[in-house]
């Protein structure tokens, strides 16, 4: 059994040397859209929040951690968000279910209307089974 807790914000320095090599693993996906060093400043100034996720025979602070999501709150006109932006660590099966449940309760809890994350298209087939539904698909064009 795992655990996912939400880390405050003025405890990410102390986790961040546990966690960065696990940030690290997901920068290439974001297509030179941002760093390591810019997803620490947006966790330091709140604009992202960091989930951990570990066994639940495990302190918190002080065992291993397996995997981490990182989500923000994300501003539509009509509707508010909880954006999963970064999922990362081994053993997703293990977890996943644990992590959707923490996700769907603090987005009721804070007023989001619903939640959304972006992906590889591997993650779908992962995630329909706890009842994510693809929306639309995102294609860019670089222009040179």
């Amino acid at each position: 059994m795992y655990k996912v807790s939400l880390v405050p914000t003025n405890e990410i320095t102390k986790v961040w040397n546990k966690i960065e090599g696990l940030v690290d693993k997901v920068i290439p996906y974001t297509y030179g859209r941002m760093l390591t060093v810019d997803v620490l400043h947006s966790l330091i100034i709140n604009h992202y929040h960091l989930w951990i996720i570990y066994k639940d025979n495990q302190d918190k602070w002080d065992g291993k951690i397996e995997a981490i999501a990182i989500t923000e709150f994300m501003k539509y006109p009509r509707k508010t968000v909880l954006l999963i932006n970064f999922i990362s660590g081994d053993k997703l099966s293990e977890w996943v279910e644990e992590l959707d449940r923490v996700l769907v309760k603090f987005s009721k809890e804070t007023g989001c209307d619903f939640l959304e994350a972006c992906g590889r298209a591997g993650w779908e087939r992962k995630v329909t089974r706890l009842g994510w539904e693809k929306k639309f698909t995102i294609v860019e064009k670089h222009h040179g």
